[in-house]
């Protein structure tokens, strides 16, 4: 049982109290299929890597020896079928998708992606293939169908992960994967993707007056419904979206290469093994491609850094969360890592980490100034969650940095900060959907128990 998440019944308990209302809208007879709460009416429809981190608490939650772990287990399950039937007979999984009434008013759904819709037109960080890979885990510990379970899940994986490298490579040869709208990353304001919203005002980070603020609001709001009319006017394809834009993502493309090694584990369970060596095979080239391809040994004055490439291929040099995904890889070179480290201290080390904008940035809103326009600052349970589980503790337990005992452990006091401090904002403040980075306050107070700030519970403390 994974004893080193004591704290995971807390936060599936928390997700239970939160979806009688969607599994309703589906005809369901059990009460977890997504993150909202009913009594909220924002978010309304079944969200992609909200429901994966959702469905990997329930599993882990599952693992502990409770009364209540067959509930759990069929929660995660319940959870990642409801979501695998949005995956579209080419692999297309949106980003969000209405179970139920849409919400009454939704300029993008009416202007962007087209009347009578009921889902976005792009998708999402591709975690699915971790969400069933836990809760597969779980199931095979339980006895409790794990074989019928992956059986189920694994044609909606295989058409999923081959459409992102169908559709989404820069090309036949160059396997990393493109972004054409900036929600596909989940991280929708991120000022990475200022480029698209050229009327913005400039910031000039904490000292910003409110005023310049305030007007950004709409206007970036304008701008991203504009880009998503441009969309919908280019066509129906990924190749007419590429004319309009197009970037290459570190974040999305770690996690891309983290997600296809669990696609080849779930292939040898299933005994699959030309599927495994594909799987695999292509999480290798794309690692090293962007190792290769996104490392800049010469940016920030020689000290290094992981950035996203624009259409020609050209480093962004706005810095957020999305430039330490790295840590996630497997093959990270040792001064690669201590570039990403020192980073870390220099530009992300506030007192409850991590900020999702480097806090030496002009565009850096910790107070969430610029409301309702999301991940320009506010600390985000989510990634802080996979840097923690799927980097830093990564990075301590491979071989290639055992000569580097004194970055192995900066990795470990990174990981137990962030765990510690994730831990107590969600307990002081709830499970708020962001938070701020300095003072900890819960933020977007018109949202109440976000599913995904729950994997503060799954974050290991070994301090």
């Amino acid at each position: 049982m994974r004893e080193q998440y004591p704290f995971a019944k807390k936060g599936a308990d928390n997700l239970r109290k939160n979806r009688t209302w969607l599994a309703r809208a589906e005809s369901l007879d059990v009460e977890e299929t997504d993150h909202n709460p009913p009594s909220q009416g924002h978010y309304k429809a079944a969200y992609y890597w909200d429901e994966v981190a959702a469905d990997v608490i329930s599993a882990n939650a599952a693992m502990l020896d409770t009364a209540e772990s067959s509930y759990y287990l069929s929660a995660a399950k319940r959870g990642l079928r409801v979501l695998t039937a949005g995956v579209r007979e080419d692999g297309f999984l949106p980003n969000y998708r209405y179970l139920g009434q849409p919400r009454r008013f939704d300029p993008e759904m009416m202007l962007a992606f087209g009347r009578g819709a009921t889902s976005s037109n792009y998708t999402q960080p591709p975690v699915l293939a971790l969400g069933v890979h836990e809760t597969y885990q779980t199931a095979k510990a339980h006895g409790d169908g794990a074989v019928e379970f992956l059986d189920d899940m694994y044609p909606h994986l295989a058409r999923h992960y081959n459409y992102l490298q169908r559709e989404l490579s820069n090309s036949s040869f160059d396997t990393l994967i493109g972004v054409y709208h900036p929600h596909m990353t989940g991280r929708d304001s991120d000022p990475t993707f200022d480029s698209i919203k050229p009327k913005r005002l400039k910031r000039r980070g904490e000292d910003t007056p409110k005023i310049i603020d305030k007007l950004n609001i709409p206007i970036d709001y304008a701008s991203i419904l504009r880009h998503g009319i441009q969309l919908r006017k280019a066509g129906e394809s990924v190749e007419q979206w590429r004319d309009i834009y197009w970037m290459n993502d570190v974040m999305m493309n770690c996690i891309y290469v983290d997600n296809l090694r669990e696609m080849a584990i779930l292939a040898r369970e299933k005994l699959l093994i030309f599927d495994a060596k594909k799987y695999d095979d292509l999480a290798s080239k794309t690692e090293q491609q962007i190792i290769n391809k996104m490392w800049f040994p010469e940016a920030r004055n020689g000290r290094g850094l992981f950035a996203g490439l624009g259409d020609s291929g050209e480093p962004i040099d706005e810095i957020s969360i999305s430039n330490l995904f790295p840590l996630t890889l497997g093959n990270l070179q040792t001064d690669q890592l201590e570039s990403i480290l020192n980073l870390m201290d220099d530009s992300f080390n506030t007192p409850f980490p991590l900020p999702s904008v480097a806090t030496d940035s002009r565009n850096y809103d910790p107070h969430n100034h610029e409301s309702w326009r999301l991940w320009r600052g506010p600390k985000w349970m989510i990634t802080d969650w996979y840097l923690v589980e799927r980097g830093l503790w990564r990075q301590v337990e491979r071989d290639g940095i055992a000569q580097r005992p004194d970055l192995i452990g900066r990795c470990v006091q990174w990981a137990n900060r962030i765990a510690k401090k994730s831990l107590e904002v969600v307990e002081q403040e709830g499970a708020r959907e962001h938070y701020n980075p300095i003072t900890g306050e819960g933020q977007r107070k018109a949202v109440v128990n976000f599913g995904w700030s729950n994997l503060a519970y799954l974050m290991r403390n070994e301090s």
